[in-house]
């Protein structure tokens, strides 16, 4: 095990000539178990170690690229192309999409707290209403519960008339509780990155705070920004559970739809 260590070390050494454009380059990410990646020198690495420490590893040449609300990297290889959506960009922690392999990546910096991810998702979610659609015969429901899944591509749509003011969901039962939210707004679908825009996205939230005996104990009014990387929202002390109010949107192209993306609370704050 220690020669693989070794190994995956080497692979991974730093030079300081390559001009990093976001923080998260040139450094290196673990995401549990066994995989590490590291954006370094224009190029995109990726090791996979096995439960039988095997070790296979991938290179991609990428570049960064703004498409509609992402961040985006696309790789190329001569064996395939690909590409990630990246939704937190700094230099502690990685949040990512990978398009071919159809899975959301969550990743921590070497050195830092890696035994956990270092978002969570709520322990149970509950709206006042969802939507409901068919889409090639099938039913698709884009209820709260999907913040849940870790899938990206589920999200929670509103199911009222207009823009959903007034309608909720709820973040419940934070564990020991969170003073740390983050929120990706809006819709994402991997396969056409322009339903965001054409659907409705939050621009201000009330926020109804609760005490692990679900007493209301503090209400608050944060704006969102249109964009579909993570944003973060601080307050000044834990709390149990949320409630998240629609009061204000950015209206959709198209419809009037308004969606959430993913809710989470910060695992690593209880290290602060």
């Amino acid at each position: 095990m220690r020669k693989i260590i070794i190994l995956i070390m080497s692979l991974f050494v730093l030079t300081s000539t390559f001009a990093k454009e976001y923080p998260f380059e040139e450094v290196l990410f673990i995401e549990d178990p066994g995989a590490f990646y590291i954006f370094e020198e224009g190029l995109f690495k990726a090791i996979y170690i096995s439960l039988d420490y095997e070790v296979t590893e991938k290179k991609y040449t990428y570049t960064l690229k703004k498409e509609n609300a992402y961040l985006i990297a696309d790789l190329k290889s001569d064996e395939e192309n690909n590409k990630l959506y990246i939704f937190s960009a700094d230099a502690k922690h990685l949040l990512m999409y990978d398009y071919n392999q159809k899975k959301t990546i969550i990743c921590t910096r070497r050195g830092t707290h890696t035994t956990e991810p270092w978002i969570w998702s709520g322990f149970h979610y509950k709206a006042t209403s969802h939507l409901t659609e068919v889409l090639n015969g099938k039913e698709v429901i884009y209820k709260a519960e999907n913040l849940s899944t870790w899938d990206l591509t589920k999200s929670w749509v509103e199911g009222v008339e207009g823009f959903g003011i007034g309608e909720s969901v709820s973040f419940l039962n934070v564990g020991d509780g969170s003073r740390r939210i983050y929120i990706i707004n809006g819709f994402f679908s991997p396969e056409k990155p322009s339903l965001f825009y054409d659907n409705a996205r939050v621009k201000r939230l009330l926020i109804h705070c609760f005490d692990r005996d679900k007493n209301l104990v503090n209400v608050e009014e944060r704006e969102l920004n249109d964009t579909g990387e993570m944003q973060v929202l601080e307050f000044s002390k834990r709390y149990d559970s949320f409630q998240f109010i629609i009061k204000e949107v950015y209206p959709g192209r198209k419809y009037e739809d308004t969606a959430i993306t993913g809710i989470f609370c910060d695992a690593l704050d209880l290290y602060e």
